[in-house]
Formats: structure tokens, sequence, C-alpha cells
């Protein structure tokens, strides 16, 4: 019989559970079993406690392993784990407590079973401090060379999260108009923020991690001129990043434990030691899954002047190029990275990882430059689209992460796994001539954080600028779903009276032949509806019509005589916007079916590679292959199902579209009905 359970275990066991996604097994394990009756499981007495499924076996093994790497200490009361009233005796005072501190806390999932603890009185400033991912937007100033040529300044920053691009455009008859982008991201600097305070708004948090064992990242992103290497490396007497948070790692370091300094860049898929005269580096993978640069060399530094008398050196062998934005382009990755060791065993216990990344040009921007720098522009997008998609993918997370997508996720796939905290700073120009550059940099930053807001936030509106001959648009900006759905409820009944309410009632003149007609169902899907007889009290003059609302009225829909007339045809327009519609939402589902389905594909030449070297025994090799195929095949289930949707719509709709074709061309009698 299993031992009574410690009030101290049961939180932390419930901790774990959740943090697999085992909430629903917590019933079984939680509240009957210790941490040394659990840590005692075998495989096979999974199925006693309902554990069947592949995915289940899998995460309940990692919670099992996570349980032996970070045991819970003796002295470690329940409070510890989650104590609500903050009082520290263990005992939750408040009711939510009684029953039970789970639902007093909010949860942030990361990757790999990490998780960030947020409790539920905490401000937002300390959620922010919390998070796993931290977005900023940094706007510059206007340069004097673009005052010079008369460029305005079309940013709108307020400190506040939001930052508000006003593009200018020209629509195709020489009109123009603004087209205002509202974007929201958790640190919004404008023009007056120097490098401190983005330093000790965005970066400085990131200091504790990297002292508390894990790893920080912070890089900037944006195309060339921006500021990136200035908010990094700082210019004359205003610090930049890497001496701000040098300084404070100095000032933080303990006798027993050094600073060593690594910097490199990656040029065109390469990897070259700055600090070496360039030597070529390779990056190989031990069997732990972990990164090795074999041949970067490692610089201890014992000051502030001295790591950035170490950083001048390795920045003036960087490789930069000229392209068709900029003459000095940084055509390479610089990463600089900075580890705590230890001076007896040389063991590392944290590292502070800051990268500079090439400048972002479209390819129409190096459309007259050579080869070679195409190349180049080619491998850095190619790079930053990977460096996103791997953020994306944990602060969702995702199982699969692409680190292997380029070489620069590959190398800092360390930066991204366990006890780990990233900072991306996007840079921007205010100037109307950089516009398009700034609006890329900004939606690159939002598909990284994706902030959830509401839909009127999301949405982009015209407004009148300065110009004479502007663009005023009316017309309400709806999320895609809604005007979908007002779309189709426009076009859907095939007979109607002449009244342009009745489609919103709640009776409606129809034929009483059995005619389906197409009609959006509640969750914006099409389906069919069967128009309902009219009723034996009811007549064909009788149709239905909404009021004008009064001041003194409700605004219910009434029934209201007609004068006796034929009822009119109104023949159903939309179906080929309707097919359109329904197909873009299923290439839209194909797109999302290839990618699961390469990077299942992906993942499952790696399950073939592991055992064909015998890495993994017969039983993990079957549970990842079943896995894998059974992901592919639900994948593959969901798609066919929306190809069967669209080709029932377009069956109906070409019903309705050849039974139009044999209506008569007058309207007939009612007789007829």
């Amino acid at each position: 019989m299993m031992s009574a359970e410690p009030p101290s275990s049961q939180p932390y066991i419930s901790d774990v559970l959740r943090r697999y996604q085992l909430e629903r097994f917590q019933s079984s394990f939680a509240s009957s079993m210790t941490i040394k009756d659990l840590l005692a499981l075998q495989p096979e007495d999974f199925n006693r406690y309902g554990v069947v499924e592949a995915m289940d076996i899998l995460r309940l093994r990692d919670a099992i392993e996570y349980i032996k790497a970070n045991p819970l200490p003796a002295s470690r009361s329940g409070s510890d784990v989650l104590d609500n009233d903050g009082d520290g005796d263990g005992d939750d005072s408040t009711p939510e407590g009684k029953e039970g501190c789970s639902t007093e806390r909010r949860r942030q999932y990361t990757a790999r079973g990490t998780t960030v603890l947020c409790g539920s009185t905490d401000t937002a400033e300390e959620v922010k401090r919390k998070s796993r991912i931290i977005v900023a937007i940094r706007k510059r100033p206007l340069s004097a060379g673009e005052q010079t040529n008369g460029f305005t300044d079309i940013m709108d920053a307020d400190n506040n999260g939001e930052i508000v691009l006003k593009e200018p455009k020209v629509k195709v008859d020489l009109r123009k108009y603004t087209h205002v982008h509202r974007f929201f991201f958790d640190e919004v600097f404008d023009e007056a923020c120097d490098n401190v305070d983005v330093y000790n708004r965005a970066a400085r948090a990131l200091i504790d991690t990297v002292f508390d064992g894990g790893c920080a990242t912070c890089f900037a992103y944006g195309q060339t001129g921006s500021g990136k290497t200035h908010t990094m490396l700082g210019k004359g007497p205003e610090p930049g990043l890497y001496a701000l948070a040098a300084k404070d790692m100095f000032d933080r370091l303990t006798s027993d434990t050094r600073i060593v300094v690594s910097f490199y860049e990656i040029y065109s898929g390469k990897l070259f030691d700055l600090l070496n005269g360039r030597r070529p580096l390779r990056a190989l993978e031990d069997d732990k899954g972990r990164v090795n640069i074999r041949g970067l060399t490692e610089h201890c530094s014992t000051s502030v002047e001295d790591l950035m008398t170490i950083i001048d050196q390795g920045s003036g062998v960087r490789s930069c190029g000229s392209t068709g934005a900029n003459d000095t382009s940084s055509r390479s990755h610089a990463i600089l990275e900075i580890k705590l060791k230890a001076k007896r065993t040389s063991k590392q216990s944290g590292k502070f990882t800051f990268i500079d990344l090439a400048g972002s040009e479209r390819g129409a921007d190096t459309v007259d430059c050579a080869r070679q720098t195409r190349l180049e522009g080619a491998e850095i997008n190619k790079s930053l689209l990977a460096l996103k998609e791997c953020i994306r993918f944990l602060d969702q997370n995702r199982k699969h992460v692409p680190f292997r997508g380029s070489k620069l996720t590959e190398v800092l796939r360390d930066s991204f796994i366990g006890n780990c905290r990233t900072v991306m700073i996007g840079a921007v120009s205010p100037s109307n001539n950089n516009a398009e550059h700034t609006l890329n940099t900004l939606r690159y930053a939002d598909r990284v954080k994706e902030l959830k807001r509401n839909a009127t936030e999301r949405r982009t509106v015209c407004v009148p600028n300065d110009q004479e001959e502007a663009f005023f648009d009316t017309t309400e900006s709806r999320p895609p779903s809604r005007r979908t759905t007002t779309r189709l409820s426009a076009a859907a009944p095939l007979f109607s009276g002449t009244s342009t309410a009745a489609p919103a009632c709640k009776s409606t003149l129809l034929s009483s032949r059995s005619v389906n007609t197409l009609s959006p169902s509640s969750q914006g899907k099409s389906t069919l509806v069967t128009p309902k007889p009219l009723s034996r009290d009811r007549t064909p003059d009788m149709v239905c019509a909404k009021r004008p609302r009064d001041s003194d009225r409700s605004g219910e829909d009434e029934v209201v005589a007609r004068p006796s007339g034929r009822p009119s045809f109104k023949r159903f327009e939309g179906g080929a916007e309707l097919v359109a519609a329904q197909r873009s939402r299923v290439i839209d589902q194909y797109n999302a079916y290839l990618e699961t389905d390469m990077n299942c594909i992906k993942e499952e030449y790696q399950v073939k590679y592991d055992a064909e070297q015998m890495n993994a025994n017969t039983r993990t090799f079957v549970e990842r292959a079943r896995l894998l195929v059974s992901e592919k095949r639900r994948a593959m289930e969901s798609f066919l199902t929306q190809l069967d949707e669209l080709d029932k719509i377009a069956q109906q709709v070409a019903s309705i579209t050849a039974f139009q074709q044999h209506l008569p061309p007058t309207q007939p009698s009612s007789s007829s009905f």
C-alpha cells in the first residue's frame, strides 16, 4: 500500500503534471502517490493509471525524468511551491487557496518542460519580467541626411506598448491617402530614449537568468541604418547594451567565478572566429544534442574596459558590404557570448548571448548588386526566417522546434531550451523613405510575439493626411470571418420578398418548394439550410419586415401585411464568391498540412537514423515512429475533410446556378406557388 502523501509534495507533483500536460491524471498520481512512489513507476505500470496513449506515455516519462533531475528539497515547504497568500506559512488562508493552489496561479508554459509561474496578483510589469520572450521596438530619430533631403517622421511611439506607422500611399488614379498600421509590443521606445532606457526596461532582467544558471539571449533586428549596432555597441559617451550588461555582471561577480568572452560571426552559412583572425569554425552536435563550436577561442575578461577592447577588435574584422539600401551593410550575424565559469572546474554556470543580426534587406534591394551579394542576402533572409520560426514555436510550446533550419538557429540551440529567456529589439527608421522596410520589421516582430489583442485593435484604417487629394475610406474594417458571414448572408436567399430587411427577421417569405439555399453557420462554415414551408395562417402576401426604430420602441421584429401582389425573385448571385472564399480557406489548410507533413518527415528521418545507428532501443523506435505516422494521418484526414466540404459547396452552387437558368425572365404569379 502506498504511503501517505506529505503536504509539501502534493503541489509539486501537480505542478509537474500540469507542466507536461498531464492534468487529467492528477487524481491518480498527485492525490495517492508520494514522489518516491512516482519515481519507482515502471513503463508497464502506466496502464494501471490510465496512461495508454503513446504521447501520454512519453510525457509521463519526461515528467519522471524531470522530478529525478529536480528533486524537492527537504527544507522546502508547501508554500514554497505555491503560497498564494504570500505569508510563507504554507497555509493559504484565502478560499481559493483552500480549494486548491492550482486555481490561484496563472501558468505560462514554455518549451521542454520549463515554466514561469506568475501569481494572480502580479502586476503587468511583474508578468512582463517573468515572461520568457520579450519583444521591444525602438524608434530612432531622423538623421541629419534625412532632414536635409526633406524626409518626414511617419511614426508615433507612445512608450506604452503601442506604435503607429502612417504609411503614405498613392492609388491607381493618383489620389493620395495614408495607410495607418497599429502594432502592440511588450516595450516601445521613442526617439528620446537612450540605450540606458532600453537596457533597464528590456534587457536588465536577463542578468538574473544568467546568474541563476540559465541562458539569456538578446538580439537586434531591423534594416541597415536603423540603429541595431548603435543599440548593441553604443557610440561615443553613450554605452551600448554590451557595456551595460557587462557592468552589471562584473558588479555581481563572485570570487570563485570568472567571465570569458567569445565573438564569432556567421557569414553565408559558415562560422568564423572574429577574435582569431577569422579562422573557420565548425559546429558539431554531441550525443546529448548540444552544439559545440570546434576551434572557437575564449578570452578571459577582468573589466568592462577590457571586454569592450575585445569587442572592438572583433568588430573591426566583421564582414561588411554595399547594397542598394546601405553602402556599409553588415553581411554577417555577429554573436557575442559572455559566459560565467567557475575558476576551479571551468564549468559554465550561465551565459549571456548578444546577436547583432545582419541587415534585413529585400531581394529587390540587391537586384543591381553582384551575384555574391544576392547570395548573401538570400542566406541572411533564410536565417532570419528560421530564427523567427524557432522563437514562435518555443512561445507556442510546440514539441518540434526547427533548429536545423539554418546555421544561426543551430548554434543558438542551447539559448532557446531549458532555463532561458529571449529579448528581441526591433530597430526601425521613422523616415517616410523607409516606410516599407519599417513595416516589414514591425510585422516580423509582431509574428515573433503574436500578441493577443482585440480585433478592433488589429484592424488597419485609412485616415486623411496633409495632402490635398487625400483618400478617405469610410468602410468599416471587420475581421475576416465577419466579412465572409455578412457577404454570404446577403447572398443566401434564392427567393425573397422585396424587403431588404427580410434576411434579418425571424420569419421570411420563401417558396413552398423544397429549394436548398446556402447560408453560413455560426462557425463561419457554409452549410445547407432548407426553408420551412409557410404556415396555414400565413399567406404569401405577409412578409417579415423590421419597422424603423423609434426612441420608445424596443426594435423587435414584427410581421406586417403588404398589399396583395406577386412576390419577386431574388436570384442567388454569390456562388462564385462563396466557392472562392471556401477555396481560399482550403488552401490555407493545405499549407498547414504541408508544413506538418514536412516537419514529420524530418523527424522520421531522424528516427530512422537513430534506429540505424542503434542510438535508440526498439521500443523507443516503435513509439516515435507510430507517433509521427499518427500525426501525419490526423493532418491528412483533417485536410481531406476540408476538401470534401469544398467539393460539396461547389456542387451545391452549381445545382442552384443550373436551376436559376431555367427560371422565366419575368416574375411568376403567386398562383404558381
